[in-house]
């Protein structure tokens, strides 16, 4: 509390309280007068009057302090305002760009046109042999090969042309090919892919480089023959000494063509081995023949 404020009002309380109690001094000693006649009582003693008196000061400055601390409390209040609250609104998402995309435009499809199916089997196999026909002639001209070697890598050559499966079956009377078991016509296979490889890389070791070197491979005509419509490529090989007649018959397998016979002179390689297999066949069977071809030379 600042008592420097409350000086002069402390001041005046003091002489208002003491005018009071002189006041009420006067008040108690007339009060006093009219007790005593009506009623007969022991006066108190000084000692007592000045303690009442205190009493009464005590209680006024009291009153006193409690009014003027009320007041100074008022007048000190500090009224706080809120602070304004403030809403803040949510940032929108940033929208992104509106990418317009063009479609890309649908390829022109342009029908490609079919080929003619007529002579394209031809031409496909003609060209067979065409290959194939550069490549015997190349190698069994090289001179620097032995006879043995010459014709290991003829075997090896005419495996990736010849049909041998097909050539087994043709070769084999249908009777006993249709009653083989699948270990027999497996064994019978083997041995025959050994036997035709043979019996063909000797037909075309015959034109040796040195003995009977070739001059020339000509394709005469192609034609398609029979149900299976195979291809037949007619050639004509030319040597100094003579000039060969060799008809190459194709059949597709696997989308490709394949030989499955060959005729020299008019003569079928896969009909004369017919003849012979059959008396073999028909004497000692399916496993006799499988022994004679393991055994056989050519």
């Amino acid at each position: 509390m600042n008592f420097k404020s409350k000086l002069p009002i402390t001041i005046l309380a003091v002489m208002f309280a003491v005018s009071a109690c002189q006041t009420n001094n006067n008040y108690a000693d007339d009060d006093t007068g009219l007790v005593v006649a009506q009623v007969q009582q022991p006066e108190p003693s000084p000692t007592a009057k000045l303690e009442a008196k205190l009493a009464r000061l005590e209680a006024i400055f009291a009153k006193l302090e409690a009014t003027i601390s009320r007041q100074t409390e008022q007048k000190s209040v500090v009224v706080v305002k809120p602070a304004p609250v403030v809403i803040s609104k949510p940032k929108a998402a940033p929208v992104p760009p509106v990418v317009v995309t063009k479609p890309e435009p649908k390829p022109v499809v342009v029908a490609a046109m079919k080929p003619k199916l007529v002579g394209q089997p031809i031409k496909v196999a003609k060209q067979r042999i065409q290959i194939l026909s550069l490549d015997i002639f190349s190698l069994v001209s090289d001179t620097t090969l032995s006879k043995q070697t010459r014709k290991t890598k003829l075997s090896q050559l005419l495996v990736d042309y010849l049909n041998i499966p097909e050539i087994g079956r043709l070769v084999m009377d249908t009777k006993y090919w249709d009653t083989t078991n699948k270990t027999q016509r497996a064994s019978y296979l083997k041995a025959f892919n050994n036997y035709v490889l043979n019996i063909f890389s000797t037909k075309f070791d015959r034109f040796d480089g040195k003995a009977n070197p070739v001059k020339g491979f000509t394709i005469t005509n192609v034609e398609v023959v029979g149900k299976k419509k195979d291809i037949l490529v007619r050639s004509k090989i030319s040597t100094d000494t003579n000039i060969y007649h060799v008809d190459w018959r194709l059949r597709k397998d696997n989308g490709t063509f394949k030989i499955i016979d060959l005729s020299t002179k008019g003569i079928s390689l896969v009909l004369t081995l017919r003849g012979d297999f059959g008396g073999v066949l028909n004497s000692k069977g399916v496993n006799g023949l499988i022994k004679v071809l393991k055994n056989r030379k050519v």
